[in-house]
C-alpha cells in the first residue's frame, strides 16, 4: 500500500466512525429534545427556509426528525411552527455539510455541537470556514 492509501482508510475510518456514532445520536435526538430555552420565536418557516436555502419540505423532515427544534409546534396542518434565530443558523450549516456530503445526522451534530471546527479523531480537525 502506498503512504496516500493508507492516508483514504484512515479518513475511510474515521468518517465510518462517525457515521455510526451520528445514527445512534440522532436515535436518541429524535425522541424527547425540548425547545430551546431562552430564546424568542421570531421566524416563521419560511423565514427559517429562506435563511437556509432550504425546501419546506427538508425543514419538516428534519424538525420531526429531532435534529431541529421549534419553540412552537403548529397543532397539524395549516398551523405553522415558529423558530428561534439559532434554529434557522443551525438549518442553514446543516445544508452546507448535507451539500458537501455529510449524513445528515453527522451535520446536525456538528452544526449544533461543534461548529465551526472539532478534532473528529486524533490528528484530524474539522473546520467550516466563512
Amino acid at each position: 500500500m502506498t503512504a496516500g492509501q493508507d492516508s483514504a482508510l484512515a479518513v475511510g475510518d474515521v468518517l465510518a466512525g462517525l457515521i455510526i456514532a451520528e445514527r445512534e445520536w440522532a436515535t436518541q435526538a429524535a425522541g424527547a429534545l425540548p425547545p430551546p430555552a431562552g430564546d424568542e420565536a421570531g421566524m416563521c418557516s419560511a423565514d427559517v427556509t429562506d435563511h437556509a436555502q432550504i425546501s419546506y419540505r427538508q425543514l419538516d423532515h428534519w424538525s420531526r426528525s429531532g435534529y431541529l427544534r421549534p419553540v412552537q409546534d403548529g397543532n397539524g396542518p395549516g398551523h405553522g411552527r415558529c423558530w428561534p434565530a439559532i434554529e434557522a443558523e443551525i438549518a442553514r450549516r446543516m445544508a452546507r455539510l448535507a451539500a458537501a456530503g455529510f449524513e445528515l445526522g453527522a451535520a446536525a451534530r456538528f452544526a449544533r455541537d461543534l461548529w465551526p471546527a472539532a478534532e473528529i479523531a486524533p490528528g484530524i480537525t474539522l473546520s467550516v470556514t466563512a
